[in-house]
């Protein structure tokens, strides 16, 4: 408990004179202060040792699917080449094997091209939307949830 004195002033102390020792209530509320301290900083401890193991946990689970994705990347590079060599190799066999003449091969050659053209570019524009790519993450149910009124 604190009491505060007004209008005395404070005994002058000689060399002879014991200093009085603190009331038993101050060093109690010190030794509560310093053990509830003490308790507080190993808990405080204690929540920055999780926090860095689920950091780590986090850090190994990315870590997890980087390497997924890159096998992913690699994988289907592969099986891009081998639809290169097998689209190159069946229109070279077909031009040889044809006895067209040779502005008939062209004209064929032409629509191929343009055919695998469209194709390819309604493919890049279908995959490549904005509302696909919220389907496949499955974003745009967190969105609907998130803005659906309750």
């Amino acid at each position: 408990m604190i009491r505060f004195q007004m209008n005395e002033e404070p005994a002058a102390t000689t060399e002879g004179e014991q200093k009085k020792e603190p009331p038993r209530e101050h060093v109690l509320t010190k030794l509560l202060t310093f053990l509830v301290v003490g308790w507080l900083k190993s808990y405080q401890q204690n929540t920055v040792d999780l926090m860095k193991i689920e950091a780590a946990s986090y850090y190994i689970k990315g870590v997890g699917k980087a390497r997924k994705a890159f096998v992913g990347h690699l994988l289907l590079s592969g099986v891009q080449f081998l639809l290169l060599a097998g689209f190159l190799l069946i229109h070279a066999g077909l031009f040889l094997y044809l006895d067209w003449p040779i502005k008939d091969k062209a004209l064929l050659a032409l629509g191929l091209g343009a055919g695998y053209f469209i194709v390819a570019l309604v493919a890049i524009l279908r995959f490549c939307s904005q509302k696909k790519w919220m389907e496949f993450s499955g974003a745009d149910e967190w969105v609907s949830k998130l803005t659906r009124k309750s």
